[in-house]
């Protein structure tokens, strides 16, 4: 999730794993990292924070659910530099897992030629202001991320 400073990004990804219905099959290690995230930090997020945990969609389906929680964007004029290395930092970021994810599914595939998995990525590009469109950089404004496996 990006977005600017104080807009709702952590507490939005929060009311999401504090909501969803985790898979009696999560590992310890994955019920971990949402207790961590959902106790981090009440101030604003420092650094890129995730939490990834399997969550049951249906009776039958498993989804892998990923969140990703950046600091907040600095929109301020003046400090053009500093929101052009953060936007980088995240994209940097979601390349390097996208990279991840890709090599896991083709490791699936070879181990599971039978199963079916299915990936949703979203990303939605905003400008910095509906005021300033024709002038403003596109910016990420959210990232959702999860797998879905059948038999």
């Amino acid at each position: 999730m990006v977005g600017g400073k104080g807009t709702g990004k952590t507490s939005l990804l929060r009311l999401l794993l504090e909501t969803a219905d985790i898979s009696p099959s999560a590992t310890v290690d994955q019920k971990a990292a949402v207790d961590r995230f959902l106790k981090g930090s009440a101030k604003s997020t420092p650094t890129i924070q995730t939490a990834c945990v399997e969550i049951c969609e249906s009776r039958f389906d498993r989804v892998l659910f990923s969140v990703i929680d950046t600091p907040g964007l600095d929109f301020s004029e003046g400090r053009e530099l500093k929101l052009e290395r953060q936007v980088n930092n995240v994209i940097k970021y979601v390349d390097v897992q996208y990279a991840d994810t890709m090599n896991e599914v083709r490791t699936h595939f070879i181990l599971f030629p039978r199963q079916r998995v299915t990936h949703m990525f979203s990303l939605g590009i905003q400008s910095r202001s509906t005021k300033q469109r024709r002038s403003a950089h596109p910016f990420v404004s959210s990232a959702f991320s999860c797998r879905l496996r059948t038999s």
